[in-house]
């Protein structure tokens, strides 16, 4: 391995809005590829993030001798081509999520994944990573809330609410786009963080398109049909109930806040107040909860959640990598992570659809008789 790790990233969206900025901060990274869907904007964008190369397919990326560390930001759809192609170069990888469009594509990875266990394959739940979001894992872990019985989540941003805005693979179902991929994949993956894989037993999803025409490129009126918001409620083992939602097309302001409900405790946070809790110690209290590793951006909200997180996450993988730190990505999702995730996300939208509620294990029960 060289002095510094060799990053090259296919797609010039989130690639260069979270890998990008997150890495740099490490000071141990070489950018040394990118490559999008248009050569010559990635020739500018190249130019200005100071990429050493500019590659015309990810084929060519993949195979250069120069890479280390292939970044899958790419459109959803193709995730699978291009995570096969690093496997089969024994490249490290860090995918977007999420892994792919279905499970015959993640159990088509898995199955490749078998034959270079020696490279790091990794999904880019950042979230996994955050300070505060490890803090309250520590918490659940440790039994200071009891039985957790009750979890809220949600997320939003203002981003498709803008009827203006520049018609993005994200706008086409087609491509894989709608929050129920972005965002449901990391609120999932959340709950399997916390709660090591914990077992999901019914599922009633919902999804709506908020806004139901956008112009194309050609500026042509089309009917959206990805998700703009989603919710979700799942029953999970051990009388675990969790709602789940997010929406892109929010008008006030960006928000991730979270309530965890147990019988000896609660947890909440949202980015102005951040972590507090309470317990029966001191029951009808909150109190503020310190929390260790925060960076200045994270406590004045100067990033977003996701990006923010990814700066503790680019740290780990440097560390893992360049300084032999063996535990330093213990938190992280793993390729098989994404069965979990899949499983959910399939549900939400099949529940979406039929108007059904969807049951993936037994074991669903209630206590209360009235």
């Amino acid at each position: 391995m060289e002095s510094k790790l060799r990053v090259g990233i296919i797609g010039t969206g989130v690639g260069l809005r979270t890998h990008y900025p997150g890495f740099k901060r490490t000071n141990s990274v070489e950018f040394v590829g990118l490559v999008g869907s248009s050569y010559e904007r990635a020739k500018e964008f190249a130019t200005k993030y100071e990429f050493k190369n500019v590659f015309k397919s990810y084929k060519e990326l993949i195979n250069s001798d120069q890479v280390d560390l292939v970044c899958v930001t790419s459109p959803n759809p193709l995730h699978l081509e291009e995570i096969l192609l690093a496997m089969e170069k024994d490249k490290h990888i860090l995918a977007e999520k999420p892994l792919a469009m279905n499970m015959d594509e993640i159990q088509m990875i898995l199955q490749r994944e078998k034959k270079h266990k020696e490279k790091l394959h990794l999904i880019d739940h950042e979230l996994r990573f955050n300070p505060y979001l490890r803090k309250v894992k520590s918490i659940l872990t440790e039994g200071q809330l009891g039985r957790p019985y009750f979890i809220r989540i949600h997320q939003q941003s203002t981003g498709y609410s803008d009827r203006n805005a520049n018609w993005v693979w994200s706008f086409d179902e087609t491509q894989g786009g709608g929050v129920r991929l972005a965002m449901a994949s990391h609120l999932v993956d959340l709950i399997n963080f916390w709660f090591d894989g914990i077992k999901p037993l019914t599922v009633k999803g919902s999804m709506d398109t908020v806004v139901r025409k956008r112009k194309d490129p050609m500026g042509m009126a089309r009917d959206i049909k990805v998700s703009d918001f989603f919710s979700a409620d799942i029953s999970f083992e051990n009388e675990l109930n969790v709602q789940l939602s997010a929406t892109a097309a929010a008008i006030g302001i960006p928000r991730f806040d979270f309530s965890i409900y147990g019988t000896d405790g609660e947890l909440h946070f949202d980015l102005q107040n951040k972590l507090s809790g309470s317990f029966l110690t001191n029951r009808g209290k909150v109190e503020s909860l310190d929390v260790q590793g925060v960076t200045d951006e994270e406590r004045a909200n100067r990033a977003s959640i996701f990006s923010g997180s990814f700066v503790y996450f680019a740290r780990s993988i440097v560390d893992f990598l360049l300084l032999s730190n063996a535990h330093a990505l213990d938190p992280a999702a793993k390729f098989k992570d994404a069965l979990y995730t899949q499983a959910l996300l399939d549900a939400i939208k099949v529940s979406s659809l039929e108007g059904t509620i969807i049951k993936l294990n037994e074991g669903y029960r209630c206590d209360s008789l009235i």
